[in-house]
């Protein structure tokens, strides 16, 4: 599946030339750059960089509680 933003989000993050990236299901984006050096980024240290329309709501963690009501 090609996924538009990652060219831009990857050259932001290491600059031209990424060998490898990897979109893991928690979040966490992993790199190849093309040194040949791997680079970890958490889901809130690219998220800024991703259009807004990708980006999930700031308010999507559920509220402790609030699905225990019967």
């Amino acid at each position: 599946m090609r996924i538009d933003w990652t060219e831009k989000v990857l050259l932001k993050l290491v600059g031209k030339g990424a060998l490898a990236y990897a979109l893991h299901p928690d979040g966490l984006l992993s790199v190849v750059d093309r040194k040949g050096q791997k680079h970890w980024f958490s889901a809130a240290g690219y998220q800024h960089l991703m259009p807004s329309q990708l980006k999930p709501p700031a308010s999507s963690q559920t509220l402790r509680g609030q699905d225990d009501q019967s």
